[in-house]
């Protein structure tokens, strides 16, 4: 049953598949806007046989909230495995939900659907698994520290390399120098984006950065979760070079920056959609019945705007 369902896998199936490894975990409503023109009960419907069919699972945000992501599975992977390159390890499965979640809306923002010329994002999956022969040759060593993720931009001078640090949680003071080492020796980072919690840990990491490479804290640019699932790439800088100014600023878009924004004029509907972890965000008479908190600690659960129902497979 299963051989006879594997034939009429979609191409849009199988590249579906490849973005849940390279990101690790994803909102029905992300994928509804990056694979099916918007359409979110066209996408839980799909997603549903492909979880029929065994290649991916639907798992719980969090063991407190009834919020569900989509997540490759052991069948999936082995499908998309011949169409990888050479890995170093073989890991398709997010260890930490949120955090990866948080990681991926932060990592793409308003890039959901298509980058800018000459843009490139690299995640911490494919850091983690692939050879470092086969990424980028603009990739640093990764040996000592492992980013969560990396954005390679355009620059009047050439190009630039910005880190991807996601801390929920706050580790010991000694846990960060290895970290704080590695971004002072590694010059090729230019820039390090921290999305944290507290403001508070704003301070014991500045603090930490400031005894082990004094000449380098102020690239640390800090951005508070609070600020970030409100208003996504639009989040103010709390500490850094660019204090004042927002993550947009800092990753330099603009009219100029060549994004397809399609239909949607409002800049904050990609991030909202990936962090909206409802798992079925269309409206329909179950979901009236369940009220989504607003200032979840899980999620930010932004309105979800439906789009007509465009094809049915």
């Amino acid at each position: 049953m299963l051989k006879q369902y594997e034939q009429h896998l979609t191409e849009r199936d199988v590249c579906l598949l490849h973005f849940l490894w390279k990101w690790k975990v994803f909102t029905t409503a992300g994928l509804a806007v990056k694979f099916f023109d918007g359409s979110a009960n066209w996408a839980y419907n799909r997603l549903l046989k492909l979880r029929k069919a065994g290649y991916v699972d639907n798992c719980y945000l969090s063991m407190k909230h009834r919020h569900r992501v989509w997540m490759l599975n052991k069948k999936g992977f082995e499908l998309i495995r011949s169409e990888l390159p050479e890995l170093q390890n073989e890991g398709f499965r997010s260890e930490a939900i949120q955090h990866d979640l948080y990681a991926a809306a932060i990592h793409l923002g308003d890039w959901l659907i298509e980058s800018p010329k000459g843009v490139e994002l690299i995640t911490e999956q494919e850091l983690r698994n692939n050879f470092h022969s086969n990424l980028p040759k603009w990739v640093p060593e990764l040996t000592r520290h492992r980013p969560d993720g990396l954005w390679y931009l355009p620059d009047q001078n050439g190009n630039v390399v910005f880190a991807l640090e996601v801390e929920l949680n706050l580790k010991s003071k000694a846990e960060y120098g290895p970290v704080i080492r590695f971004y002072r020796d590694v010059e090729e980072i230019r820039r390090i984006v921290w999305l944290v919690k507290k403001r508070s840990h704003i301070d014991s990491l500045t603090e930490r950065f400031k005894e082990i490479a004094p000449e380098k804290y102020k690239c640390h640019e800090f951005i508070l979760l609070e600020h970030f699932v409100k208003v996504g790439w639009e989040a103010p800088i709390i500490q850094g070079l660019e204090q004042g100014r927002t993550l947009r600023n800092l990753l330099s878009l603009g009219n100029e920056s060549g994004v397809v924004e399609k239909s949607y004029s409002n800049s904050s509907y990609y991030f909202s959609t990936i962090l909206d972890a409802r798992n079925c965000p269309y409206k329909s008479p179950r979901y009236a019945r369940i009220e989504f908190p607003q200032n979840s600690n899980c999620m930010a659960l932004q309105p979800y705007p439906n789009k007509p129902l465009t094809e049915q497979e």
